[in-house]
């Protein structure tokens, strides 16, 4: 045979051909849109509708053209045939990459890191060391049934008494809690009771001889004038412990406003010192004009102060 010389193709050997071209085509154009989504253009953009070109009717060896109807209808057919196979394989691969086995040593305390006789791992996944250790507890079950019964059992009924005593001891922790919240209740109530009672006896008395801290100043713990601040004002007036569980905002506001209003009128300025700072000793009668004067601030601070 000279060199170089090609014969012509058959129908069979030209449809085959064909089909390897169209595979290639296909893959082609399925590598164009696995990069163009990869690189973040939208599905539209890659041309899926690929138009592959007619190879048009083939030649017989002896120069006689065929129509190749029924050529071209299983050439098509073959071809989306083999674009289906290459989804398919695709959707199986991106399923076998999203499984990932973690080996027993390194997954963390709330897995299955601890339980030494779990069946549930995959024997496939198991290393050699792994794969014996099943094999083993796998047969000692099933030899010791009413033992890995009994075992079961233990565990459940140890499970069962650790809840029970989680449950006991947060139950003593609540009750303690409560008793120390109803213990502050009782004693701020007291601290309150003590205020009012203070103030009853001071108009009724008519004593000339006070001092700075025979006034009832409305703040926690010994009276100091860098005391008379806002903050500690309001903590004595309104401390959490006292309030009202369930009470509406709206009552809140009211109480709140009553209370402030009474400490406005005991120590405004003109109240105060026309009838407690004259009462009190000249030398202390000073001190005694800055704290209600402190106090008369502090109020009026909180009374325009939303709440």
């Amino acid at each position: 045979m000279p060199k170089g010389l090609r014969l012509k193709r058959t129908p069979a050997e030209q449809a085959e051909h064909d089909l390897r071209k169209a595979r290639k085509a296909a893959k082609k154009a399925a590598l164009r849109q696995r990069r163009a989504q990869d690189a973040g253009f939208a599905e539209e953009d890659v041309d899926l509708d690929y138009a592959f070109p007619d190879p048009g009717p083939s030649t017989s060896r002896h120069g006689t053209r065929t129509t190749g109807t029924a050529e071209d209808g299983s050439f098509h057919e073959k071809l989306w045939d083999a674009l289906g196979d290459d989804d398919r394989l695709d959707t199986i691969e991106a399923r076998l990459n999203e499984y990932a086995h973690v080996p027993r040593r390194w997954r963390g305390a709330g897995s299955q890191a601890h339980d030494p006789d779990s069946m549930d791992d995959d024997p496939r996944s198991m290393d050699d060391d792994e794969y014996a250790e099943w094999v083993r507890v796998g047969m000692w079950r099933r030899r010791n049934a009413a033992a890995h019964h009994e075992q079961q059992r233990q565990q459940a009924a140890q499970a069962a008494a650790r809840a029970e005593a989680a449950r006991i001891l947060k139950e003593k922790e609540d009750a303690r809690r409560r008793g120390r919240e109803e213990r502050e209740r009782r004693r701020q109530a007291d601290v309150r009771d003590t205020y009012e009672r203070r103030w009853v006896e001071l108009l009724e008395s008519t004593s000339a001889d006070l001092g700075f801290g025979d006034v009832p100043w409305p703040v926690c713990g010994k009276a100091d004038i860098s005391r008379l601040t806002a903050e500690g004002i309001s903590a004595f007036l309104f401390p959490v412990c006292l309030e009202v569980e369930g009470s509406e905002d709206g009552g809140k506001a009211r109480i709140r406003r009553e209370e402030l209003r009474g400490t406005m009128l005991r120590f405004h300025p003109d109240k105060f010192e026309g009838r407690i700072l004259p009462r009190v000793r000249k030398e202390e009668r000073d001190a005694a004009r800055e704290g209600a004067n402190a106090v008369a601030r502090a109020v009026a601070a909180l009374m325009e102060a939303k709440f």
